[in-house]
């Protein structure tokens, strides 16, 4: 029996782009094979770089046989008043397929991400894993308390090298690549804190509500500059982009002309 995940890829039909192959399968059309896709915490991306003798994660990605690759969204920003220097994108625990999220150490060894939702490393029998030091917002009482809150706003973010960043990744072949676009749900209860966030989206919804609304409008942001600059990166047509979901796009259809 042959091993199904072929390290030199030799069990794929070489004709087939692993990101036609994700797409046949989308549509729900019988692809060549069942594409792959893949993630872990850095303690696993460490062992299987060790086994083989792999210098980076990419190249474990290719020995795998994965059809994905990840641009995610918080590795384009920048926190204006965090120096670059004090920034550790290799600082989540999180499990991921590409690394590179944005966080910052503070003194005591915990860590912050972009929205400021606070994390601390727990050592354990086989490596590590992250758990919720405290919650920013956990003893908001008020809308004004929450506006106060220093909120990431969308000129955070700068996704200049997206394209060159897209083109980097389909190498050595045309990959599925997907963008990252952040959560809505998980990002407010980590700043608000499960239970409560729960319980007051069930009895009492204006707090939660406006800090999803908060984040919603910044990763709605985020995605129209990227549809806008991943079109502009290949055409110079002053038309609206192309999109496969036509008019019930709402992304596309309330951006801007790109001509404006």
């Amino acid at each position: 029996m042959t091993d199904p995940v072929d390290p030199g890829g030799a069990n794929d039909d070489r004709s087939t782009r692993p990101r036609d192959r994700v797409n046949d399968a989308i549509r729900h059309r019988k692809p060549d094979r069942l594409p792959r896709d893949f993630a872990a915490v850095p303690g696993v991306w460490d062992r299987l770089q060790a086994h083989f003798g792999a210098p980076t994660r990419a190249e474990v990605l290719v020995r795998l046989g994965i059809d994905c690759r990840v641009v995610s969204y918080d590795s384009y920003c920048a926190h204006p008043d965090v120096p670059p220097e004090a920034v550790d994108p290799q600082a989540s625990l999180e499990r991921s397929s590409v690394g590179g999220m944005w966080r910052r150490w503070g003194p005591d060894g915990s860590n912050r991400d972009i929205w400021g939702a606070h994390r601390r490393r727990v050592a354990a029998a086989h490596g590590a894993h992250e758990e919720f030091a405290s919650y920013p917002l956990g003893d908001a009482q008020s809308l004004d308390e929450l506006r106060r809150y220093r909120w990431p706003t969308p000129d955070w973010w700068c996704f200049d090298s997206l394209p060159a960043d897209i083109a980097a990744l389909n190498r050595p072949d045309i990959y599925n690549i997907r963008f990252r676009v952040g959560s809505i749900f998980e990002t407010a209860w980590s700043l608000y804190g499960f239970e409560r966030f729960l319980c007051d989206l069930a009895a009492d919804p204006v707090l939660p509500r406006y800090i999803m609304e908060r984040i919603t409008e910044v990763h709605v942001a985020n995605l129209r500059a990227t549809c806008w600059i991943s079109f502009t990166s290949t055409t110079t047509s002053p038309r609206k982009p192309p999109c496969s979901y036509g008019r019930r796009c709402t992304i596309c259809t309330s951006a801007p002309s790109i001509s404006s």
